[in-house]
């Protein structure tokens, strides 16, 4: 899975994406809070083989 990662622990500088095994994933819970989220995608992600869903269309058009 691609996420942003803005908090928590990590081994380089945050926020930025991370590719994250969800099999990893321990203690994840909802927050309250303002949605965060990543900023441009300017590089194809290469940790997901299959994608049932990409809803970042425009990102999408310009490939």
């Amino acid at each position: 899975m691609l996420a942003w990662q803005f908090a928590g622990q990590s081994s380089g500088k945050l926020p930025q994406w991370r590719c994250l095994r969800l099999a990893n994933v321990r203690d994840a819970r909802a927050r309250d809070g303002r949605w965060h989220e990543g900023g441009s995608h300017r590089r194809e992600q290469t940790c997901v083989s299959e994608i049932d869903l990409d809803i970042n269309i425009h990102i999408r058009k310009r490939r």
